[in-house]
Protein backbone atom coordinates (compact mmCIF):
# COMPACT_ATOMS: atom_id res chain seq x y z
CA UNK A 1 0.00 0.00 0.00
CA UNK A 2 1.37 2.96 -1.10
CA UNK A 3 1.01 6.13 1.65
CA UNK A 4 0.08 9.54 0.27
CA UNK A 5 2.57 11.89 1.30
CA UNK A 6 0.38 14.69 3.96
CA UNK A 7 -0.31 17.48 3.14
CA UNK A 8 1.60 20.50 4.76
CA UNK A 9 -0.45 23.13 6.02
CA UNK A 10 0.12 26.98 4.52
CA UNK A 11 1.86 28.57 7.06
CA UNK A 12 0.91 32.19 5.29
CA UNK A 13 -2.11 32.69 6.73
CA UNK A 14 -0.86 31.89 10.20
CA UNK A 15 1.87 34.17 9.88
CA UNK A 16 -0.75 36.90 8.33
CA UNK A 17 -2.99 36.62 11.35
CA UNK A 18 -0.26 37.78 13.94
CA UNK A 19 0.78 40.14 11.40
CA UNK A 20 -2.06 41.80 11.91
CA UNK A 21 -2.61 41.66 15.76
CA UNK A 22 0.37 43.29 16.16
CA UNK A 23 -0.02 46.17 14.08
CA UNK A 24 -3.79 46.38 16.18
CA UNK A 25 -1.55 46.02 19.34
CA UNK A 26 0.72 48.50 18.56
CA UNK A 27 -2.17 50.74 16.94
CA UNK A 28 -3.69 50.59 20.74
CA UNK A 29 -0.54 51.58 22.29
CA UNK A 30 0.06 55.08 20.14
CA UNK A 31 -3.43 55.56 21.05
CA UNK A 32 -3.31 55.34 24.61
CA UNK A 33 -0.23 57.23 24.25
CA UNK A 34 -1.50 60.10 22.32
CA UNK A 35 -4.80 60.30 25.06
CA UNK A 36 -2.56 61.07 28.08
CA UNK A 37 -0.02 63.50 26.44
CA UNK A 38 -3.70 65.55 25.68
CA UNK A 39 -5.10 65.12 29.14
CA UNK A 40 -1.86 65.88 30.65
CA UNK A 41 -1.69 68.83 29.23
CA UNK A 42 -4.89 69.98 29.12
CA UNK A 43 -6.99 67.63 31.17
CA UNK A 44 -6.31 68.78 34.31
CA UNK A 45 -4.46 72.04 34.16
CA UNK A 46 -5.98 74.71 36.37
CA UNK A 47 -5.54 77.30 33.61
CA UNK A 48 -7.74 75.18 31.09
CA UNK A 49 -11.34 74.48 31.31
CA UNK A 50 -11.82 71.03 30.59
CA UNK A 51 -13.18 69.76 33.49
CA UNK A 52 -14.56 72.30 35.38
CA UNK A 53 -17.97 71.23 35.58
CA UNK A 54 -17.21 68.47 37.43
CA UNK A 55 -15.25 70.72 39.78
CA UNK A 56 -17.88 72.82 40.42
CA UNK A 57 -20.57 70.63 41.14
CA UNK A 58 -18.24 68.85 43.43
CA UNK A 59 -17.09 71.84 45.90
CA UNK A 60 -18.53 72.79 48.86
CA UNK A 61 -20.44 76.14 49.08
CA UNK A 62 -18.73 78.29 51.76
CA UNK A 63 -20.39 81.19 53.74
CA UNK A 64 -20.68 83.29 51.46
CA UNK A 65 -20.20 86.17 53.94
CA UNK A 66 -16.52 85.25 53.71
CA UNK A 67 -16.53 86.03 49.96
CA UNK A 68 -18.72 89.19 50.34
CA UNK A 69 -15.91 91.51 50.20
CA UNK A 70 -14.42 89.62 47.17
CA UNK A 71 -17.55 89.89 45.22
CA UNK A 72 -18.52 93.48 46.45
CA UNK A 73 -14.32 94.53 44.74
CA UNK A 74 -15.20 92.09 41.94
CA UNK A 75 -18.61 94.04 41.40
CA UNK A 76 -16.91 97.59 41.84
CA UNK A 77 -14.23 96.30 38.95
CA UNK A 78 -16.75 95.35 36.06
CA UNK A 79 -18.58 99.13 36.67
CA UNK A 80 -15.73 101.00 36.59
CA UNK A 81 -14.47 103.68 34.21
CA UNK A 82 -11.33 105.06 34.34
CA UNK A 83 -7.66 104.96 33.17
CA UNK A 84 -4.91 102.04 33.74
CA UNK A 85 -3.58 103.81 36.31
CA UNK A 86 -7.25 104.67 38.55
CA UNK A 87 -7.98 100.69 37.39
CA UNK A 88 -5.15 99.27 39.29
CA UNK A 89 -6.53 99.78 42.71
CA UNK A 90 -8.99 96.58 41.43
CA UNK A 91 -5.53 94.45 41.30
CA UNK A 92 -6.50 91.13 39.90
CA UNK A 93 -9.54 92.34 39.13
CA UNK A 94 -8.62 95.55 37.00
CA UNK A 95 -8.79 93.23 33.75
CA UNK A 96 -12.67 94.11 34.25
CA UNK A 97 -12.27 97.60 34.52
CA UNK A 98 -13.32 99.79 31.21
CA UNK A 99 -10.16 101.72 30.45
CA UNK A 100 -11.26 105.35 28.73
CA UNK A 101 -7.59 104.85 26.66
CA UNK A 102 -9.46 101.99 24.80
CA UNK A 103 -12.37 102.83 25.24
CA UNK A 104 -13.33 107.09 25.18
CA UNK A 105 -16.87 106.88 24.27
CA UNK A 106 -17.80 104.38 27.42
CA UNK A 107 -20.40 106.11 29.96
CA UNK A 108 -22.46 103.66 31.63
CA UNK A 109 -21.92 100.16 32.61
CA UNK A 110 -24.30 97.31 33.42
CA UNK A 111 -22.89 94.13 34.69
CA UNK A 112 -23.36 91.49 37.07
CA UNK A 113 -21.35 88.66 39.27
CA UNK A 114 -22.49 85.85 41.04
CA UNK A 115 -20.36 83.36 43.00
CA UNK A 116 -21.32 79.72 41.93
CA UNK A 117 -18.96 77.95 44.51
CA UNK A 118 -15.86 78.13 46.25
CA UNK A 119 -13.13 76.08 48.06
CA UNK A 120 -11.33 77.41 50.81
CA UNK A 121 -8.24 75.31 52.53
CA UNK A 122 -6.15 77.18 54.99
CA UNK A 123 -4.76 80.04 53.57
CA UNK A 124 -5.43 79.22 50.13
CA UNK A 125 -8.32 78.07 47.58
CA UNK A 126 -10.39 79.53 44.78
CA UNK A 127 -14.02 79.92 43.40
CA UNK A 128 -15.98 79.77 40.45
CA UNK A 129 -17.84 82.91 39.35
CA UNK A 130 -20.01 84.23 36.58
CA UNK A 131 -20.52 87.40 35.57
CA UNK A 132 -21.95 89.99 32.32
CA UNK A 133 -20.84 93.00 31.36
CA UNK A 134 -22.10 95.60 29.30
CA UNK A 135 -20.94 99.19 28.23
CA UNK A 136 -22.91 102.28 26.60
CA UNK A 137 -22.01 105.73 25.55
CA UNK A 138 -23.82 108.59 26.23
CA UNK A 139 -26.81 107.71 23.36
CA UNK A 140 -26.97 104.05 24.66
CA UNK A 141 -25.41 102.69 22.21
CA UNK A 142 -23.39 99.52 22.59
CA UNK A 143 -19.59 99.63 23.31
CA UNK A 144 -18.47 96.47 24.39
CA UNK A 145 -19.78 93.81 26.01
CA UNK A 146 -18.75 90.27 28.14
CA UNK A 147 -21.36 87.57 27.79
CA UNK A 148 -24.87 88.36 28.91
CA UNK A 149 -27.21 88.35 31.31
CA UNK A 150 -28.26 84.79 30.50
CA UNK A 151 -24.78 83.67 28.76
CA UNK A 152 -22.38 84.56 31.48
CA UNK A 153 -18.71 83.81 31.41
CA UNK A 154 -17.26 81.43 33.74
CA UNK A 155 -14.34 82.43 35.74
CA UNK A 156 -12.00 80.67 38.06
CA UNK A 157 -10.32 83.01 40.80
CA UNK A 158 -7.42 81.91 43.12
CA UNK A 159 -7.54 82.90 46.51
CA UNK A 160 -5.14 83.46 48.99
CA UNK A 161 -5.41 84.62 52.75
CA UNK A 162 -3.56 87.81 52.79
CA UNK A 163 -3.35 89.39 56.28
CA UNK A 164 -6.12 87.89 56.96
CA UNK A 165 -8.23 88.91 54.23
CA UNK A 166 -9.24 86.77 51.33
CA UNK A 167 -7.56 88.18 48.38
CA UNK A 168 -7.82 86.96 44.60
CA UNK A 169 -4.40 86.52 43.28
CA UNK A 170 -5.23 85.08 39.41
CA UNK A 171 -8.05 84.93 37.63
CA UNK A 172 -8.85 82.47 34.55
CA UNK A 173 -11.60 82.08 32.10
CA UNK A 174 -12.21 79.81 29.26
CA UNK A 175 -10.10 80.83 25.91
Amino acid sequence: MIKKPIAERKKWPRYFLYAALGLLLLAGILYVIYCQQINSEFGHNEKYFGEQFDEIYALNHVDEDLLEPLLKQGRAALRFIGTKEQCSQYGVMSRWCVDTQYFPEAHTVKSGLDCITAKLNGKSGYMWVAYWQKVTDENGELVCASGTEDERILARWKLEKIDGKWTATSSDEAP
